[in-house]
C-alpha cells in the first residue's frame, strides 16, 4: 500500500473529532498545575544541609578606597565639614588596616564627640539594660517622629526612656522571636511589632535568637525568615522617612549598612533615614578580618557620601556601638537645628 500523500493526512486530520479539542486542553492545563505545584515545594521544602543557610556568604562589593578623589560628589553642610577635618587626620595614617582600624576607631575619634558645631544638637542618651543609646531630638517637641527597632532583644528600656522624652513618637520594632518581644513592643510600648530578621535579602537565612535556654537568657541559631530592609520600609512600615533607627541584629547588620549609601537599595526605595544607634559585630565571619576590613570600608564610604557624622562610638571587643546623624538631608538636618 503506498503511503499516505499530504492531501489524504490533512484529510484523516479533518475527520478527528472535535470534542477531543477540549480534552486536550484540558489535560494541558492539569499537567500546568501540577508542574507549578511541583516547583513551588521545591521552592519551599527545607534545604538539607545547614550550611546552605549560612547568612555570613553574603560578601559586600568591591570598595575603593581613594575618598580624597570623590569628596566633590556631593555637596556637604558646615556639620559634616566639621566632623570630616576633625576625623580624616586621625584615621588617615591607618586607611587599609584593617584590623588597627576597627581596634581604635572609637579611641581615635572620642575627641571628635564634642565639636563646637555640635553646640547646636539636642544630643541626648537613654539607657537599654547594657548599653547607651544616642538621640537627637528635634527643635519642635510636637514634631511626629517615626522610630524603628531592628533587634529587640527583650529589652525596651530605652524606647520608653525616648517616649519620655518625646512622646509624640510611634514605634515599630521587627524581630524573629515573638516570645517576650511582642508583648513588651505592643503591650508595655505601645508600638507594632513584626516577626520578622531584617537584613540585607528576603529569604530563608540563620539568625541569632536571644531566648530562655534552661532557665538563662542566652543566644541561639535557628534558621528564620528573612526580609530586604528596603523593602521592609517601604512595603510593610510604607514609610519614607524614619526620623530613629536602632539596629542591633546579631551578625546581620553589614548588609543593611551597605544599603545606607548614597543611592544604595534604601535610597532608591524612596526612603530617608535621619539618625541609627548601629551595633557592628566582629568574630562572625570565618576569616579573621571579614567584619573589620567591612567595618573600615563602611566608615570610608560614609566620608564619601558627605551625608552622616558618626559620633560617641564605643569600643568593647568583639563589637562597636556607635551614634549616626544625618547632616546631609535637609528634611533630617532641619528639624534639629531650628
Amino acid at each position: 500500500m503506498l503511503p499516505y500523500s499530504r492531501f489524504d493526512k490533512l484529510r484523516l486530520t479533518e475527520r478527528l473529532p472535535m470534542r477531543s479539542l477540549p480534552r486536550l486542553i484540558l489535560f494541558g492545563a492539569l499537567v500546568f498545575v501540577v508542574f507549578m505545584l511541583y516547583s513551588n515545594y521545591n521552592d519551599k521544602k527545607p534545604l538539607k544541609e545547614e550550611n546552605e543557610l549560612n547568612v555570613f556568604k553574603w560578601a559586600p562589593p568591591p570598595v575603593r578606597h581613594d575618598t580624597a578623589r570623590n569628596l566633590t560628589s556631593y555637596k556637604s553642610s558646615p556639620l559634616f565639614d566639621a566632623y570630616y577635618n576633625c576625623v580624616y587626620p586621625k584615621l588617615r595614617p591607618l586607611k587599609g588596616k584593617y584590623v588597627e582600624f576597627f581596634d581604635e576607631f572609637s579611641s581615635l575619634t572620642e575627641e571628635c564627640d564634642n565639636l563646637k558645631a555640635y553646640n547646636a544638637l539636642d544630643i541626648r542618651h537613654v539607657y537599654n539594660k547594657d548599653e547607651t543609646k544616642y538621640i537627637a531630638l528635634p527643635r519642635n517637641q510636637s514634631q511626629l517622629l517615626t522610630m524603628v527597632t531592628l533587634g529587640i532583644g527583650h529589652d525596651i528600656m530605652g524606647e520608653i526612656s525616648l517616649k519620655e522624652l518625646h512622646p509624640n513618637t510611634q514605634f515599630y520594632g521587627a524581630d524573629p522571636s515573638p516570645e517576650v518581644n511582642k508583648i513588651l513592643y505592643e503591650d508595655k510600648l505601645g508600638g507594632k511589632y513584626y516577626r520578622y530578621a531584617v537584613s540585607g535579602e528576603t529569604g530563608v537565612q540563620k539568625s541569632s535568637i536571644y531566648t530562655e535556654q534552661k532557665e538563662e537568657l542566652a543566644y541561639r541559631t535557628e534558621t528564620t525568615e528573612h526580609i530586604a530592609v528596603d523593602y521592609f520600609f517601604k512595603y510593610i512600615l510604607n514609610k519614607s522617612l524614619i526620623d530613629i533607627l536602632w539596629i542591633d541584629v546579631e551578625q546581620n547588620e553589614f548588609p543593611i549598612m551597605e544599603q545606607l549609601h548614597r543611592n544604595g537599595a534604601i535610597d532608591n526605595a524612596g526612603v530617608t533615614i535621619c539618625q541609627m544607634n548601629i551595633e557592628v559585630h566582629s568574630g562572625v565571619f570565618e576569616q579573621p578580618i571579614g567584619e573589620k576590613q567591612m567595618f573600615h570600608d563602611f566608615v570610608w564610604r560614609v566620608l564619601e557620601d558627605r551625608r552622616y557624622i558618626m559620633l560617641r562610638s564605643y569600643y568593647a571587643d568583639p563589637f562597636i556601638r556607635t551614634f549616626m546623624i544625618n547632616v546631609g538631608d535637609e528634611e533630617c538636618r532641619n528639624p534639629l537645628l531650628e
